[in-house]
């Protein structure tokens, strides 16, 4: 007999924090090789008029830096830490809320911050922070909507704000914009997430129920005593049916 093969077969999960991760280390790998920096105007967030990168309400390059500045990295540290947090908090957010929702979140996070960036910021603004701040506030939320505060959750926010300060080098502003960004991208799940979770319950419920109905005749028809009835009956008839061609012989004869 041939021997079956073992196949492993690769799960394309949590598609939006994949493909986010995938479409930043390809642009971060093009623009250090091959494009060398060419276009890093694309990777900033548009600014006030006295920033290095003043919006123009005239100027298509200006609407488009305010999702694109998600994607600029020029560290790669900072890249693998990002990435990092994403991959691992986007599956478990992705599974709650679906990938479209979660899609959505990232996008209005991203975009939010980057209105608020050319509105009130001076200096430059790249990366995902708002996305990263915004998956650490939504898994510290769901504890807390369980009655429960998770110490870990509560740290891990204080950390990751404090990485932001350290890193804009006293640029709060900045800052203050990524945070309003994540809670941004909160709301907007808070908003989007109850009818869901209220229709998929109810949705499971029917379903549990009709499961459990179907079950139920499926182990009362199995059981011993329907099948010592329908045998009985089964007996009673042919016994009649037996009978009745006797009768109807003896008749005959």
């Amino acid at each position: 007999m041939a021997k079956k093969k073992n196949k492993i077969n690769f799960a394309y999960d949590s598609p939006v924090a994949l493909s986010f991760a995938i479409i930043t280390i390809l642009l971060f790998v093009m623009n250090a090789l091959v494009i060398k920096g060419r276009i890093d105007v694309f990777f900033y967030a548009p600014t006030n008029s006295g920033g290095a990168f003043p919006f123009n309400l005239k100027d298509g390059a200006s609407y488009l830096r305010l999702v694109l500045y998600q994607f600029g990295y020029f560290d790669l540290s900072f890249l693998f830490a990002d990435l990092i947090i994403i991959l691992l908090l986007g599956q478990i957010l992705e599974e709650r809320y679906g990938s479209v929702i979660m899609g959505l979140m990232m996008f209005f996070s991203t975009l939010f911050s980057g209105v608020l960036n050319a509105c009130f910021g001076k200096e430059k603004l790249c990366g995902a922070a708002s996305i990263v701040i915004m998956m650490v506030f939504l898994n510290a939320l769901t504890s807390i909507s369980k009655k429960k505060v998770s110490v870990l959750s509560v740290a891990t926010i204080v950390l990751v704000i404090c990485r932001e300060i350290f890193a804009r080098n006293g640029g709060f502003i900045s800052v203050i914009v990524s945070v309003a960004g994540g809670l941004c991208g909160s709301l907007f799940a808070f908003l989007a997430s109850p009818k869901a979770r209220a229709a998929s319950k109810k949705e499971a419920d029917g379903i549990g129920l009709k499961s459990k109905a179907e079950l139920l005749e499926e182990l009362d028809a199995a059981s011993p005593r329907n099948n010592s009835k329908s045998n009985y009956k089964s007996d009673s008839k042919k016994s009649a049916s037996d009978d009745e061609t006797v009768v109807i012989g003896s008749i005959e004869l």
